[in-house]
Protein backbone atom coordinates (compact mmCIF):
# COMPACT_ATOMS: atom_id res chain seq x y z
CA UNK A 1 0.00 0.00 0.00
CA UNK A 2 1.17 3.51 -0.86
CA UNK A 3 0.59 4.85 2.64
CA UNK A 4 1.51 1.76 4.67
CA UNK A 5 4.99 3.00 5.61
CA UNK A 6 3.74 6.46 6.57
CA UNK A 7 0.97 5.02 8.71
CA UNK A 8 3.31 2.81 10.69
CA UNK A 9 5.29 5.87 11.76
CA UNK A 10 2.24 7.16 13.64
CA UNK A 11 1.58 4.06 15.74
CA UNK A 12 3.60 4.90 18.84
CA UNK A 13 2.29 8.46 18.94
CA UNK A 14 -1.34 7.37 18.78
CA UNK A 15 -0.76 4.83 21.53
CA UNK A 16 0.72 7.33 23.98
CA UNK A 17 -1.51 10.26 23.05
CA UNK A 18 -4.64 8.18 23.59
CA UNK A 19 -3.63 6.81 27.01
CA UNK A 20 -6.34 7.17 29.60
CA UNK A 21 -9.22 7.81 27.20
CA UNK A 22 -10.51 4.37 26.38
CA UNK A 23 -14.19 3.68 25.72
CA UNK A 24 -16.52 1.72 27.96
CA UNK A 25 -15.99 -1.41 25.88
CA UNK A 26 -12.27 -1.36 26.68
CA UNK A 27 -11.02 -3.51 29.53
CA UNK A 28 -9.04 -1.17 31.76
CA UNK A 29 -8.26 -0.67 35.41
CA UNK A 30 -8.52 2.83 36.87
CA UNK A 31 -6.24 3.57 39.83
CA UNK A 32 -5.20 6.51 41.96
CA UNK A 33 -1.53 6.95 41.27
CA UNK A 34 0.89 9.40 42.87
CA UNK A 35 4.18 7.54 42.65
CA UNK A 36 6.80 7.84 39.91
CA UNK A 37 6.71 4.13 39.09
CA UNK A 38 3.14 4.38 37.77
CA UNK A 39 3.55 7.72 36.09
CA UNK A 40 1.99 10.10 38.59
CA UNK A 41 4.31 11.95 40.92
CA UNK A 42 2.00 14.92 41.21
CA UNK A 43 4.31 16.97 39.06
CA UNK A 44 6.64 17.68 41.96
CA UNK A 45 8.45 14.37 42.35
CA UNK A 46 7.26 14.08 45.96
CA UNK A 47 4.39 11.72 45.21
CA UNK A 48 2.02 13.67 47.43
CA UNK A 49 1.07 16.90 45.65
CA UNK A 50 -2.18 15.63 44.12
CA UNK A 51 -3.85 12.51 42.79
CA UNK A 52 -3.70 11.55 39.13
CA UNK A 53 -6.11 9.10 37.56
CA UNK A 54 -4.31 6.58 35.36
CA UNK A 55 -5.85 4.01 33.01
CA UNK A 56 -3.82 0.81 32.76
CA UNK A 57 -4.19 -1.32 29.63
CA UNK A 58 -4.65 -4.97 30.52
CA UNK A 59 -4.35 -6.62 27.13
CA UNK A 60 -4.51 -6.38 23.35
CA UNK A 61 -6.50 -8.06 20.62
CA UNK A 62 -5.28 -11.59 20.01
CA UNK A 63 -4.54 -13.03 16.58
CA UNK A 64 -7.94 -14.76 16.59
CA UNK A 65 -9.80 -11.52 17.29
CA UNK A 66 -7.97 -9.10 15.03
CA UNK A 67 -9.72 -9.46 11.68
CA UNK A 68 -13.24 -10.16 13.05
CA UNK A 69 -12.96 -7.22 15.44
CA UNK A 70 -12.01 -4.76 12.72
CA UNK A 71 -14.58 -6.14 10.30
CA UNK A 72 -17.18 -5.50 12.97
CA UNK A 73 -16.19 -1.93 13.82
CA UNK A 74 -15.91 -0.98 10.14
CA UNK A 75 -18.99 -2.87 9.04
CA UNK A 76 -17.27 -5.04 6.41
CA UNK A 77 -19.11 -8.38 6.08
CA UNK A 78 -17.28 -11.61 5.33
CA UNK A 79 -18.55 -11.62 1.76
CA UNK A 80 -16.76 -8.33 1.04
CA UNK A 81 -13.40 -9.28 2.53
CA UNK A 82 -11.07 -9.90 -0.42
CA UNK A 83 -8.58 -12.70 -0.93
CA UNK A 84 -5.78 -10.13 -0.57
CA UNK A 85 -6.95 -9.22 2.92
CA UNK A 86 -7.28 -12.86 3.95
CA UNK A 87 -3.79 -13.59 2.64
CA UNK A 88 -2.33 -10.58 4.48
CA UNK A 89 -3.98 -11.78 7.68
CA UNK A 90 -2.72 -15.35 7.25
CA UNK A 91 0.83 -14.14 6.57
CA UNK A 92 0.71 -11.83 9.59
CA UNK A 93 -0.48 -14.38 12.17
CA UNK A 94 3.06 -15.36 13.34
CA UNK A 95 3.72 -11.72 14.30
CA UNK A 96 0.41 -11.17 16.10
CA UNK A 97 -0.25 -11.85 19.75
CA UNK A 98 -1.46 -15.37 20.47
CA UNK A 99 -2.86 -14.69 23.94
CA UNK A 100 -3.49 -10.94 23.85
CA UNK A 101 -0.77 -10.05 26.34
CA UNK A 102 0.26 -6.40 26.60
CA UNK A 103 3.93 -7.43 26.62
CA UNK A 104 3.49 -8.73 23.07
CA UNK A 105 3.36 -5.21 21.62
CA UNK A 106 6.48 -4.72 19.50
CA UNK A 107 7.49 -3.37 16.10
CA UNK A 108 6.77 -6.60 14.13
CA UNK A 109 3.30 -6.83 15.69
CA UNK A 110 2.43 -3.23 14.83
CA UNK A 111 3.70 -3.67 11.29
CA UNK A 112 1.62 -6.84 10.93
CA UNK A 113 -1.47 -5.01 12.16
CA UNK A 114 -0.83 -2.22 9.66
CA UNK A 115 -0.46 -4.76 6.85
CA UNK A 116 -3.82 -6.35 7.62
CA UNK A 117 -5.69 -3.13 8.28
CA UNK A 118 -4.46 -1.44 5.10
CA UNK A 119 -5.99 -4.26 3.06
CA UNK A 120 -9.21 -4.29 5.06
CA UNK A 121 -9.48 -0.50 4.76
CA UNK A 122 -9.18 -0.87 0.98
CA UNK A 123 -12.03 -3.39 1.11
CA UNK A 124 -14.08 -0.86 3.09
CA UNK A 125 -13.36 1.93 0.63
CA UNK A 126 -13.94 -0.03 -2.58
CA UNK A 127 -16.56 -2.61 -1.60
CA UNK A 128 -18.67 -0.80 0.99
CA UNK A 129 -18.36 2.98 0.91
CA UNK A 130 -17.68 3.65 -2.78
CA UNK A 131 -21.19 2.85 -3.99
CA UNK A 132 -23.07 4.17 -0.96
CA UNK A 133 -24.82 7.54 -1.16
CA UNK A 134 -24.96 7.63 2.64
CA UNK A 135 -21.41 6.84 3.67
CA UNK A 136 -20.55 6.26 7.31
CA UNK A 137 -16.85 7.12 7.13
CA UNK A 138 -15.79 8.74 3.85
CA UNK A 139 -18.33 11.43 3.24
CA UNK A 140 -17.53 13.56 0.20
CA UNK A 141 -14.52 11.51 -0.88
CA UNK A 142 -14.13 11.02 -4.63
CA UNK A 143 -14.25 7.24 -4.60
CA UNK A 144 -16.75 6.26 -7.25
CA UNK A 145 -16.25 8.75 -10.06
CA UNK A 146 -19.99 9.38 -9.87
CA UNK A 147 -20.64 12.93 -8.73
CA UNK A 148 -24.14 12.14 -7.45
CA UNK A 149 -22.67 9.61 -5.03
CA UNK A 150 -19.39 11.29 -4.15
CA UNK A 151 -21.04 14.66 -3.49
CA UNK A 152 -24.11 13.32 -1.68
CA UNK A 153 -22.45 14.29 1.62
CA UNK A 154 -20.02 17.11 2.37
CA UNK A 155 -16.33 16.27 2.68
CA UNK A 156 -14.82 16.86 6.13
CA UNK A 157 -11.69 14.93 7.16
CA UNK A 158 -12.43 15.65 10.82
CA UNK A 159 -15.77 13.89 10.52
CA UNK A 160 -14.03 10.93 8.90
CA UNK A 161 -11.42 10.59 11.66
CA UNK A 162 -14.04 11.09 14.35
CA UNK A 163 -16.29 8.39 12.88
CA UNK A 164 -13.39 5.94 12.55
CA UNK A 165 -12.13 6.54 16.08
CA UNK A 166 -15.58 6.27 17.65
CA UNK A 167 -16.22 3.02 15.80
CA UNK A 168 -12.85 1.32 16.37
CA UNK A 169 -11.33 3.01 19.42
CA UNK A 170 -14.49 3.33 21.47
CA UNK A 171 -13.81 7.04 21.98
CA UNK A 172 -13.54 10.28 20.05
CA UNK A 173 -10.16 11.17 18.60
CA UNK A 174 -8.52 14.18 20.26
CA UNK A 175 -7.55 17.37 18.46
CA UNK A 176 -3.86 16.53 19.04
CA UNK A 177 -4.20 13.08 17.48
CA UNK A 178 -6.26 14.45 14.62
CA UNK A 179 -3.72 17.17 13.92
CA UNK A 180 -0.86 14.70 13.85
CA UNK A 181 -2.66 12.56 11.28
CA UNK A 182 -3.82 15.39 9.03
CA UNK A 183 -0.30 16.87 9.05
CA UNK A 184 0.84 13.74 7.18
CA UNK A 185 -1.84 14.20 4.51
CA UNK A 186 -2.06 16.57 1.57
CA UNK A 187 -4.44 19.35 2.58
CA UNK A 188 -7.89 18.70 1.17
CA UNK A 189 -6.95 15.29 -0.21
CA UNK A 190 -10.10 13.22 -0.63
CA UNK A 191 -9.24 10.47 -3.09
CA UNK A 192 -9.05 6.71 -2.54
CA UNK A 193 -5.47 6.86 -1.23
CA UNK A 194 -6.36 9.51 1.35
CA UNK A 195 -9.32 7.46 2.55
CA UNK A 196 -7.26 4.28 2.90
CA UNK A 197 -4.50 6.19 4.69
CA UNK A 198 -6.88 7.73 7.25
CA UNK A 199 -8.49 4.37 7.92
CA UNK A 200 -5.18 2.50 8.16
CA UNK A 201 -3.65 4.96 10.62
CA UNK A 202 -6.64 4.80 12.96
CA UNK A 203 -6.94 1.01 12.84
CA UNK A 204 -3.24 0.18 13.01
CA UNK A 205 -2.61 2.34 16.07
CA UNK A 206 -2.08 0.56 19.37
CA UNK A 207 -5.14 2.40 20.66
CA UNK A 208 -7.24 0.27 18.31
CA UNK A 209 -5.83 -3.08 19.43
CA UNK A 210 -5.81 -2.70 23.19
CA UNK A 211 -8.46 -3.84 25.66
Amino acid sequence: MKYLLHSTLLLTFLFTAGCGKTGESRKTASIDCTTPDCGGDGGSGSGSAFTIKVQKTEGIISQRQLLPNFQSCLGVPDALVTAQTKTAFKESIPSLSQDGLIKDINAPLLLAVAKVTSELCLDLVLNVERTSSSRKFFQGFTLSGTAAIDNAQSFDIKKTLTALSNACWGRTITETEMGFITAQMTAGAKDKSAAVFACTVVLSSAEAIRF
